[in-house]
């Protein structure tokens, strides 16, 4: 009778040294046994040690403390993208022992790995998922719990893994006998250029929706909520997280326990970051045919000053108020109605109500030809400290100009909020952190009924044509009007005054096409009068790695120090784990052995242009090709990037053998929106159908709208080759793919220099 074995047996490099940029290769000898590999589950284990890549001296431990008391952390990534641990590994070979045949070789596999397999392959559950094991954070917003963006970078050294699954094909097979090929060797060479790491939120602590201390689920209360203080409340127990009502009778005057009680729990009902004031509950609706230049409590609010001071109605507050647009006539109440956002500052806060900087009118206006019901339906208060605001003063044509260049000149004053709030480190150098950044525009000041801002929708003119559409807006609007955030990507030198101008991400608004630094008012004739712009409010909040996270930035402490923006790596251990079993003599591997690999081809755009066209050559067994466009080499983003953007692309169309695959130009951006089009999803999932991996992102991790990024790859498929039970190999010969890109002239986009990774999946046998 024979005996089954399982077993995991652990390997070191041949070269033994601590592994960094400056000695960064290692290769492994795997001898040939009488056992079955499972490679699926075979890993590679890292040591890891942070250093200061300008220094080179180790991260201390008393330096992560520091980092981790203002509710940071390090985790795998760049800018506001994560990586897995295989961003690590730039250039994987696998050899058979027999006569030291090349298996596979895969060039640049870090830009594969983390776009394919990290950003397209997983979601957020996936990655957090497995955090502790791979040092892979990533954050959505705000009002995650701890699990949701801890990595394992809380000390240091920490170790993390790396599956052979993600470097070679031949590693995805779960039974592999090692004395078929004489055994293995893997040769390493681990990424010597890029910066791999980035500074992320460690927690953003908000309770849940729970049941009663009884267990009664009827009883249960929502977080969201916000009850008058002359109401009962709940607490939430700090260790069962069960509920209990209360009295209010700790709800009496400003303290830094005022929403706990002696015990520490919480107040369920306390207003956290997001939460809405709903108009309904607490504020009166504003009067038609007037100003709207102060916000007034319902008569049943008994909020005293003290208690107003708490919930943070305090003069130099921000509010964001949002109204409902609907019209009159006969049939409109089947009409979705229209939101309206307006910012304004809060002055001279006062039991009954507060005052607003930045006024709006309410026109008197009836009929069809205009929308003339105004709701109030609430507003969001955010403090004076999470919020930067800066003002661009000038002319209606300057304005515009301001608009274009995706600049601002920040004043002296704002930046220790800048620094403080992570958006930029102790050297004003960016993070890469993203945040919304949105404009408002001003002609008058205070409104009235012929100037200054009034409540309506949107006017889009020439909503069809990318050369003479123009978007006229009132309201709070997000920049990129496209739809995607924003980060900084670049800060002058201070200038004689201490101002520093400041350079982020596209704006959409390149052209004239999009905002127009101008206000509108309506007639009741179904036209505007516009007035041209006296200044523009900028505004920035919801900072997605927020220092001191959350609602407690403090300007007296020190900005994020410089090295945090510069950290490489030193391993000194490093291990490849190899799981095995006995062979099954009812499951041996099959022979021949087919598997899928990859071949990489590079190419380069030399300089800023508007299209560009290069030709690819197919070997054989190739089924599916993938073009990869990261910011590797741009002059953009000094810190370098492993994940494929769209890097100025507006679209491009693929040929094989001088054969349009397409009858179209297929889309990843446009002037009206930065979502790809349907035919780009339609043929990113049928390239990924005919492949082992699943979609699961089709924009990465963090979509479209939570990223300044968005994940672009251009997919395309040669031949159907996977099926439910196996590889379909290709016949014989080759072919060539012919690959057009095109930037977007209507934007005033082009398509940014640096290198083109066109990787080709294909199969190979033993």
């Amino acid at each position: 009778m024979s005996m089954n074995i399982s077993r995991q047996i652990k390997l070191r490099s041949v070269e033994q040294a601590i592994f960094k940029p400056s000695y960064n290769r290692l290769n492994f000898i795997i001898s040939p046994d009488g056992l079955s590999t499972d490679l699926s589950q075979s890993y590679l284990s890292m040591r890891v040690y942070l250093t200061k890549a300008l220094t080179g001296v180790r991260v201390t431990r008393e330096e992560m403390a520091v980092l981790i008391a203002q509710n940071l952390c390090v985790s795998f990534g760049n800018n506001d993208q994560s990586y897995s641990p295989a961003c690590m590994i730039r250039i994987a070979r696998l050899f058979a022992g027999k006569n030291n045949e090349l298996l596979e070789e895969v060039n640049f596999c870090n830009v594969l790995t983390q776009t394919i397999m990290h950003q397209l392959c997983s979601d957020f559950e996936t990655v957090e998922a497995s955090n502790l094991l791979t040092g892979s954070g990533s954050q959505i917003g705000h009002g995650s719990s701890l699990p949701a963006t801890m990595t394992a970078f809380l000390q240091n050294p920490t170790t993390v893994h790396v599956f052979l699954r993600d470097l070679f094909g031949v590693c995805r097979h779960s039974n592999f006998e090692l004395a078929v090929t004489d055994g293995l060797q893997i040769t390493l060479e681990l990424e010597d250029r890029q910066n791999l790491f980035k500074i992320t939120t460690l927690g953003d602590f908000q309770q849940i929706n729970v049941p009663d201390i009884s267990g009664n689920t009827i009883a249960s209360v929502l977080p969201e909520r916000f009850s008058n203080p002359v109401e009962i409340g709940f607490l939430q127990s700090t260790n069962s997280m069960s509920t209990s009502s209360q009295a209010r009778g700790q709800f009496d005057a400003p303290s830094s326990g005022l929403f706990l009680d002696a015990s520490g729990n919480h107040l369920i009902q306390y207003p956290k970051e997001g939460f809405e004031y709903p108009a309904a509950v607490y504020f009166d609706q504003p009067g038609v045919g007037l100003i709207i230049d102060t916000i007034t409590f319902k008569a049943g609010m008994t909020y005293t000053a003290d208690q107003l001071v708490a919930l943070g109605f305090v003069a130099g507050a921000y509010v964001k108020l949002r109204y409902s647009i609907t019209s009159s006539f006969a049939g409109a109440t089947g009409v979705q109605p229209k939101d309206f956002y307006y910012m304004s500052q809060i002055t001279a806060p006062v039991t009954t109500g507060f005052g607003l900087v930045n006024t709006l009118w309410y026109d008197d206006i009836a009929g069809r030809t205009v929308d003339d019901e105004v709701t109030f339906m609430g507003l969001e208060l955010l403090r004076p400290d999470e919020v930067i605001s800066i003002s661009d003063v000038g002319t209606g044509a300057e304005l515009q100009l301001d608009l274009k260049s995706n600049t601002l000149v920040v004043p002296a004053a704002e930046l220790p909020y800048i620094q403080n709030l992570g958006l930029v480190d102790a050297d004003f150098r960016p993070t890469g952190v993203t945040f919304d950044l949105a404009v408002q525009t001003v002609s008058a000041e205070p409104a009235t009924s012929t100037t200054g801002s009034h409540i309506m929708p949107d006017r889009i003119t020439n909503q069809a044509s990318s050369a003479v559409r123009k978007v006229y807006s009132n309201q709070l609007t997000k920049l990129p009007a496209q739809g995607d955030k924003c980060r900084i990507i670049g800060v002058a030198e201070a200038d004689a005054s201490g101002n520093r101008l400041f350079t982020f991400t596209s704006w959409g608004c390149e052209t004239a096409t999009s905002i127009q630094a101008a206000t509108i008012r309506p007639t009741g004739d179904e036209t505007i009068v516009i007035s041209a712009a006296t200044s523009l409010n900028f505004y920035i909040w919801n900072i997605q790695n927020h220092s001191r996270a959350p609602n407690a930035v403090d300007l007296s402490g020190n900005p994020i120090p410089h090295y945090w923006n510069d950290l490489t790596y030193e391993i000194d251990k490093f291990e490849l784990v190899l799981i095995q079993s006995s062979v099954n003599p009812q499951n041996r591997m099959p022979s021949p052995f087919v598997y899928s690999t990859w071949k990489l081809e590079t190419a380069n755009v030399e300089v800023e242009q508007q299209t560009w066209a290069r030709q690819f050559i197919l070997e054989q067994g190739v089924y599916n090709c993938w073009t990869l466009t990261p910011n590797f080499n741009t002059l953009e983003d000094n810190k370098g990037s492993l994940i494929s953007t769209r890097r100025g692309l507006s679209h491009y169309r693929l040929l094989v053998n001088n054969i349009a695959q397409t009858n179209r130009d297929i889309y990843v951006q446009d002037f009206r929106s930065d979502y790809p089009s349907s035919l780009y999803l339609d043929r990113l999932n049928d390239t990924f159908s005919n492949s082992d991996y699943i979609l699961r992102s089709p924009t990465g991790i963090k979509g479209v709208q939570e990223t300044a990024d968005p994940v672009v790859v251009l997919p395309l498929k040669i031949y159907h080759a996977v099926s439910e039970s196996a590889y379909v190999m290709g016949g014989p010969g080759g072919a060539t793919v012919q690959l057009n890109l095109y930037g977007d002239p209507s934007m005033d986009r082009k398509i940014k220099p640096g290198l083109v990774f066109f990787f080709k999946q294909l199969l190979k046998s033993l």
